[in-house]
């Protein structure tokens, strides 16, 4: 059986790469290949960042002739640049590369189209997470190329856990993720549903939130949980009504998947993989990024109907099952051994 490493992000990190690969531990192909992770990233500050590197490269050094395969989990220009000296020595000895890209096509042709195409070429396989990022790929990557979406994680869902009239965020708190839409969205919603309450898990730019929280005057309706994981995760998913993440680019966000699973309705932006997995008016509500009064009214729509909402919500099995098919535990050992 071929022997595989795992390059990617720190076990601890926060992010939907650690996920992933926190959740293919788990997986049977985890222990059938042998399966070596080396952590390239970390969070923290410079010098530690750095230290991580180093530290992995060392330890890639002395162990990748010993197996077969390097499996490379990346995503922004800046994760590429980390991971290609790992990918130009596996390529010195030999080894099979799989390329496996968590970021959003719009971002990775558009920007840093040559330092992806090179990348690429090096690569035995690519592995891309939602069907239309193909269309972005040139003819001569294309053969390479497999779908592979992310991996579910069913949660302990609690049927007896009563619903409350929340709405939950998930994320990094920062304009590209679209929390200071959700705010100035949520404000114009919640003067006529006062009973509703958003919660927002993450962490970033808490000041300037909570500025904005108290300057739109919503401060009772509204709760920073900072980072937050664990059973006080799922307590709140198991709790709330509504996930709400809009934005401004996306792959194919874990914390999506997540949330859909707990049976939450997703109002999200139509960026990246997304519009693959929610679909707009069946199981859930779209907008464009930045559109702040489209986000208001979608929240608004299911804040006011709860038997629409309960439509999005039965159709949302369908599109679990259709990632099931093509999830990681099913696809990537093939991947491995031809």
């Amino acid at each position: 059986m071929k022997k595989v490493i795992i390059l990617g992000t720190g076990k601890k990190t926060k992010g939907g790469i650690a996920s992933v690969l926190n959740i293919y531990e788990s997986y049977s192909f985890w222990d059938a290949f042998s399966c070596l992770r080396i952590e390239t990233h970390s969070d923290g500050g410079y010098f530690l960042k750095l230290k991580t590197f180093l530290k992995s490269y060392v330890k890639f050094i002395f162990v990748v002739k010993k197996y077969d395969v390097l499996h490379v989990h990346l995503s922004w220009w800046v994760s590429l640049l980390r991971k290609l000296p790992f990918i130009l020595l596996a390529k010195i000895l030999k080894k099979k590369v799989i390329v496996h890209v968590h970021a959003s096509a719009e971002e990775t042709f558009l920007k840093y189209h040559v330092l992806y195409d090179f990348t690429f070429r090096l690569a035995n396989r690519i592995v891309y997470i939602y069907p239309s990022y193909i269309d972005k790929l040139s003819p001569k990557h294309k053969r390479k190329a497999t779908l592979v979406y992310n991996p579910i994680e069913f949660p302990d869902y609690k049927d007896e856990v009563k619903k409350k009239d929340q709405i939950v965020f998930l994320g990094s708190l920062t304009q590209q993720k679209g929390i200071f839409d959700l705010l100035y969205a949520f404000s114009k919603v919640i003067s006529n549903n006062k009973k509703w309450h958003l919660m927002i898990g993450g962490v970033g730019e808490d000041r300037n939130c909570n500025d904005l929280i108290k300057s739109l005057g919503i401060t009772g309706n509204v709760t920073l949980l900072g980072w937050i994981e664990g059973q006080n995760k799922e307590k709140i998913l198991n709790e709330s009504k509504i996930f709400c993440l809009p934005s401004y680019t996306e792959g194919f966000p874990m914390s999506l998947i997540e949330a859909v699973s707990y049976k939450l309705v997703a109002v999200t932006s139509n960026v990246g993989g997304i519009p693959s997995f929610i679909k707009h008016k069946y199981n859930g509500l779209l907008h464009n990024p930045g559109d702040i009064n489209q986000l208001a009214k979608n929240l608004s729509e299911l804040i006011n109907d709860q038997n629409y909402l309960n439509e999005l919500l039965h159709n949302n099995q369908s599109s679990l099952d259709e990632l099931i098919i093509n999830s990681s535990e099913n696809v990537l050992p093939n991947i491995y051994v031809n």
